[in-house]
């Protein structure tokens, strides 16, 4: 409405004098005077609100004495809404005035339908439980291993599209392994299982993600870690997901190894790992399924599957840089620090395809007020 007066008081005199527009800005100060207290009934603004207001034809019982004549008499009304009193704001629930109350035929126009179906709808939604949104499940790193991976819909969409990214590979389709069910000599599509295990890993990583000092865990609470969004693991904001982070950029040859400690191929790798590794969904079904092809006959799938989980690993911004753990939060001087300097912060190398001042990373309010209570902590304690 502010729009409308200021365009009005811009508008060259030939437009601003015309009859529709002198009714217009007449409207709006009565609507502006109607905020300020209840609007008069004399003539005047009864003729305002005619010209106004559209116009129906009156029923006899709402012209009383005046509809003793045969001719059709039209009365205005306002099927647009409702001009809201000041003492109305105060008042959550609007009220007619006790004397008055709303005709059957202004429901549709005010409330947009019938008065015996509005009540009906409104009796329902009292009864029907509200949509929460979901939030993610809190997810102890603590667990002696990794929640198996099940997929959504929209997961399997995704795991569709990485398996059709692989075909050129040539994985064969019809070899016999035992996954997960146990079923000894099932024919499975290795595809199929390299593209679940990758999701495996995707969600390992964020369970597995490591706590602060104060058992704060670096990844922000709003992050699913069972079913983590694709964005976690190619958004390259990456103060969105983390609350402190350390990285650095990679050569080729740096991420490849890293891969392959990740994602071991030689005969007993997977059992040598110790610490938290041990406790990865991922690394179990992988090491399972590299045993069964460490034949001499099989070696050329193991190197097709290598190829396979690193080409989907590709598709990824970082990749955490472990020691005897998944995860390493101690300080490296060649890497680029973000987030609360006064706390440690998980390492992650970059894909060779970005550079370190590719990343971006934003300070929020919640850090600065985690920062207070951390010193305040430290203070109290000392």
């Amino acid at each position: 409405m502010a729009h409308l007066v200021y365009k009005l008081a811009k508008a060259p005199p030939r437009l601003s004098r015309r009859p529709y527009s002198i009714v217009l800005y007449a409207a709006m100060v009565y609507a502006f005077n109607a905020l300020n207290s209840r609007p008069a009934e004399g003539r005047a603004e009864s003729d305002l609100l005619s010209v106004c207001l559209p116009r129906r034809e009156a029923d006899p019982e709402e012209m009383g004495n005046e509809s003793d004549d045969d001719e059709t008499q039209f009365i205005t009304f306002n099927p647009y809404g409702i001009f809201f009193l000041r003492d109305l704001v105060l008042n959550p629930c609007p009220r007619l005035p006790q004397d008055r109350q709303l005709k059957a035929y202004s429901y549709p126009p005010l409330l947009g339908g019938e008065r015996q179906d509005l009540l009906s709808t409104f009796q329902n939604a009292l009864f029907e439980k509200r949509s929460r949104q979901r939030v993610p499940d809190h997810i102890s790193n603590k667990r002696p291993y990794t929640i198996v991976f099940h997929p959504t819909e929209e997961e399997e969409e995704l795991m569709a599209e990485l398996k059709a990214m692989i075909e050129q590979i040539q994985l064969p389709e019809n070899v016999a392994y035992d996954f997960d069910n146990g079923v000894e000599g099932d024919e499975r599509d290795l595809a199929d299982t390299i593209v679940k295990i990758f999701m495996q890993f995707r969600s390992d990583l964020l369970q597995k993600s490591p706590l602060t000092k104060l058992k704060r865990n670096y990844l922000k609470m709003e992050v699913d870690r069972l079913h983590p969004a694709a964005e976690v693991f190619t958004d390259k904001k990456l103060s969105r997901y983390w609350i402190s982070i350390q990285f650095k950029a990679s050569y080729n040859v740096e991420w490849k190894d890293t891969i392959k400690k990740l994602f071991p191929t030689e005969p007993g790798a997977v059992k040598i790992w110790s610490q938290n590794f041990q406790q990865c969904s991922y690394l179990i079904q992988w090491g399972n399924l590299v045993t069964q092809f460490l034949g001499a006959n099989e070696k050329w799938i193991l190197k097709r599957m290598k190829l396979a989980i690193e080409k989907l690993l590709d598709t990824m911004l970082w990749l955490p840089v472990g020691s005897d753990r998944l995860w390493d939060t101690r300080a490296r001087a060649t890497y680029v620090r973000k987030g609360d300097p006064s706390i440690a912060a998980p390492a992650i190398l970059l894909n060779p395809r970005t550079k370190e001042n590719q990343i971006r990373w934003e300070e929020s309010r919640s850090d600065d007020r985690w920062r207070e209570l951390r010193q305040e902590d430290e203070e109290s304690s000392d």
